[in-house]
């Protein structure tokens, strides 16, 4: 017997020792995590049951300057359901769940209704809705829920939720579950979006435009506070100290108030913007169609931009940049294509303004708009391989008539006699009144180098080509910032896009930047004016046939080579101010790759943006421009219209006249005419009254009066 419990002795003994070795390590543990582990075992506890969390700002509201929504920040739901029956009791006990057959029938009645809007949001088909329904109906066990569509906006998703039939099957979202976000919304979808602006990808949260430029007023400063769990999914805030957080290199952020995001007033008024969008959608589609019809090939590359400043303040009230999107087959603003600010091109006869207006400010050339410059196609280099093309009606023309009659050589003439050996001269006085540089604007946009190319130095036909709107590259941007100077009294303003940003409820206004104080003189300011409105109303001036006879439109039409191998397709533009006496807005349209000209492609739109604008705004009053009188007529560039009439067999009193209404007169009678000096004609070879024959010659003899 007693040697029977030795041997269970023996045999327990290592079953004794293993339960001394696991109280030692028991102990050891227990020690080691009450001694030496306690910090980490209690940071560990507390973070399990206690966290930092993040209060996002509200991102700020951008509006329009006539007070609408033009872009928000709105909660963004995943459409959840659950057709199965929950236990949901209420204060009082009672059972308020719905049995599974009344979760069916009552959500069935309405499902046609619900996948008729998901459909009608997503472009899916209904049935592809009614087949996931079906799908979450059949589940029995697990996570029952089925996603019907992700980021609905909370509209849309309210709308179903509070639906009769579904306010038991549509679970109820949770920032916890990711399953609410919140999105940038543009309230009227396409309209200005390169201004307001795109975000850069899906990941980013860069955006272009406004967004972009005044992201950090907007975003505002994201708040951090300390929370503990109550339960699974579910925290609250809590009164916790610094000292009390687990995490130190957090502690100065824990209290941290959250900042809401300001608001910003665009300088867009919706209105203008949709008349501007519309109308030159309208002739986009229209030159696309043609070019189809015509079969020409690269239609694709059609696009178009129009923009609409006030002249005194720099303020964009529209700004629309339409580009061919293949996907929805239409023309829109995309994301990589701002071409109002972004794309350069070689601007044409509307530079000839600016050119003109360098050589009026030019102290060593006292350029006279009576003085009469060759007007018939000219070669003036020995490089040229071509002859400059010229004005089929007139031998000769006045400086006043070079922009209403867009005349290439009379612009190379005055270029060439006076400037082909002081070249340097000419393009220091462009580059001091045009704005080649960044105008760094307020939307956040690519702005191209551009700039004068550097052969008009050296080469004979670079420097004839830049005289007449070539050989130097501009963005619409720079060029509505030159013409929106010429009316705003010689001073240049920065085009802006906010007018106002709004914190706290206070507004505080954007002033006007000035980059320029003075481009030019009164004097010349008033010359320039005066021709560019005869575009319009000069009998054969390039924008004839769409002034109007309530307000008068100064202005420079504009056609330029594009430059592809494709012949006869040119970049159409008009450049001008309105009204004319008393400038309110200045309007740059522009539009790329067609066969049509400024006159005919461009100008119908910047007519139809005018119209509105002076329809609607009554501080934009119409003008009525008074006939010249006197000597006044040829300093101002006024078309005076010639005394017809009289014998064609005898010679005409031509004395006193213009040099163009005397040739019109000897023309009629079949004279070729030569003429000296400029102004008015106050000499003649044949005397007034003798016989003339067809194919004599006449010589004029010219004074300024």
């Amino acid at each position: 017997m007693g040697k029977r419990k030795d041997n269970i002795a023996i045999m327990m003994l290592p079953l004794l020792i293993l339960m001394v070795v696991v109280s030692l390590f028991v102990v050891g543990m227990i020690v080691k995590i009450q001694l030496v582990d306690k910090d980490r075992w209690e940071k560990q506890a507390a973070e399990e049951e206690h966290r930092v969390k993040t209060d996002y700002a509200h991102r700020g509201t951008i509006y329009s300057s006539d007070g609408k929504v033009l872009a928000v920040s709105e909660p963004e739901y995943d459409l959840i359901v659950d057709f199965h029956p929950m236990k949901e009791l209420s204060k009082n006990g009672k059972d308020l769940s719905y049995t599974a057959t009344q979760i069916k029938d009552g959500f069935s009645i309405r499902i046609d209704t619900v996948c008729g809007e998901l459909s009608a949001f997503t472009g899916k088909p209904v049935e592809y809705y009614k087949r996931m329904v079906d799908s979450s109906m059949a589940l029995t066990s697990g996570d029952r829920g089925v996603v019907l569509e992700k980021s609905l906006p909370y509209s849309l998703w309210h709308r179903i939720a509070i639906r009769k039939g579904w306010r038991k099957v549509v679970i109820t979202p949770s920032l916890e579950t990711n399953s609410v976000r919140f999105k940038r919304r543009h309230i009227n979808e396409n309209l200005a979006k390169n201004c307001i602006g795109f975000r850069n990808s899906v990941e980013s949260n860069t955006y272009t435009g406004l967004e972009g430029m005044y992201d950090s007023v907007l975003r505002g400063i994201d708040g951090k506070y300390y929370c503990r769990r109550l339960n699974r999914g579910i925290w609250q805030p809590d009164g916790a100290t610094e000292e009390q957080v687990v995490d130190d290199s957090i502690a100065k952020k824990v209290r941290r108030e959250k900042v809401d995001g300001h608001d910003i007033v665009a300088t867009i008024d919706t209105r203008f913007q949709d008349v501007a969008e519309a109308s030159l959608r309208r002739m986009l589609m229209k030159e696309r169609e043609k070019q189809e019809a015509a079969g020409l090939s690269n239609i694709d590359t059609i696009s178009g931009c129009a923009i609409l400043m006030e002249v005194s303040t720099g303020y964009v009230a529209a700004c629309v940049s339409l580009s061919w999107d293949p996907i929805s087959q239409r023309f829109l603003e995309r994301p990589d294509r701002n071409i109002a600010a972004s794309t350069k091109y070689e601007p044409g006869s509307t530079f000839k303004t600016v050119i003109l207006t360098a050589m009026m400010n030019d102290p060593k050339l006292h350029l006279d708009t009576a003085q009469m410059v060759e007007a018939k196609a000219k070669v003036f280099s020995k490089y040229q391989d071509k002859p400059i093309e010229g004005l089929d009606t007139y031998d000769s023309t006045p400086v006043s008539l070079l922009l209403p009659l867009s005349s290439n050589v009379g612009m190379c003439a005055l270029g060439w006699n006076n400037y082909r050996e002081r070249r340097q001269d000419l393009k220091d006085e462009v580059e001091a009144i045009y704005p080649y540089g960044a105008l760094n604007l307020d939307i956040k946009a690519t702005e191209p180098k551009t700039d004068i190319v550097k052969q008009v130095l050296r080469y004979d036909v670079d420097f004839l080509n830049f005289c007449y709107g070539y050989s130097t590259t501009t963005t619409p941007m720079q060029l509505v910032t030159f013409y929106n100077a010429l009316a705003n009294g010689g001073k240049m303003v920065k085009p802006l896009f906010c007018r106002a940003i709004v914190a706290d409820g206070e507004r505080m206004e954007m002033e006007p930047v000035v980059l320029n104080e003075r481009i030019s003189s009164d004097e010349n300011l008033a010359m320039l004016r005066s021709m560019m409105v005869q575009t319009m109303e000069h009998p054969k001036g390039t924008g004839r046939y769409f002034k109007s006879p309530s307000y008068t439109i100064a202005g420079k039409t504009g056609t330029a080579a594009f430059r592809t191998n494709e012949r006869g397709m040119w970049n159409a533009s008009f450049a001008g101010y309105f009204p004319a006496s008393n400038p309110r807005y200045t309007c740059v349209v522009m539009i790329l790759h067609t066969p049509n000209h400024g006159a005919t492609a461009a100008l119908p739109v910047f007519r139809e943006i005018a119209d509105c604008v002076m329809s609607l705004d009554h501080q934009a009053k119409s003008d009525k421009v008074e006939p010249l009188t006197g000597s006044r007529q040829m300093l101002e560039g006024r078309y005076v219209k010639p005394v017809r009439g009289g014998d064609v067999h005898k010679m005409p009193n031509c004395k006193g006249m213009t040099v163009r209404e005397a040739m019109e007169e000897l023309h009629r009678r079949g004279l070729k005419v030569t003429f000296t000096g400029y102004g008015r004609v106050v000499s003649q070879s044949m005397k007034a009254g003798s016989p003339v024959a067809k194919g004599e010659t006449v010589s004029l003899e010219l004074r300024p009066m």
